[in-house]
């Protein structure tokens, strides 16, 4: 039999070839959005989780995120966060699976890397 899918670096496979948008709280997901619309070939994973959490909250979303990030039908990830959202970015870009992943941060329609 002859799998046609995707090996990553870590022997997982999966199925698809998306890049992830992953927005790190909710006022980025419109970023995340536009940028999932825009460019073919990418998933945009967004939550409604905002600025207020708690510290167990906040862990609970990073770790969520972290997961997400791991899928075997992603083959790298980016993290768009918004400019009061710094810390969660850094929390969340753990390398998942030997994968490749940038963070942005979205301010003013203007988005620059972490």
């Amino acid at each position: 039999m002859h799998f046609e899918g995707y090996r990553r670096t870590n022997g997982a496979v999966g199925t698809r070839n998306y890049v992830g948008i992953l927005s790190t709280v909710v006022c980025a997901n419109e970023v995340a959005d536009g940028i999932a619309r825009q460019v073919g070939g990418t998933a945009a994973f967004m939550h409604q989780q905002g600025c207020c959490q708690t510290p167990v909250d906040i862990e609970r979303v990073n770790q969520t995120l972290i997961g997400l990030g791991r899928n075997p039908n992603l083959s790298s990830v980016v993290l768009v966060t918004s400019t009061v959202w710094f810390s969660s970015a850094w929390d969340v870009k753990a390398p998942p699976s030997g994968r490749s992943q940038r963070a942005f941060q979205s301010r003013e329609n203007v988005s620059r890397p972490l």
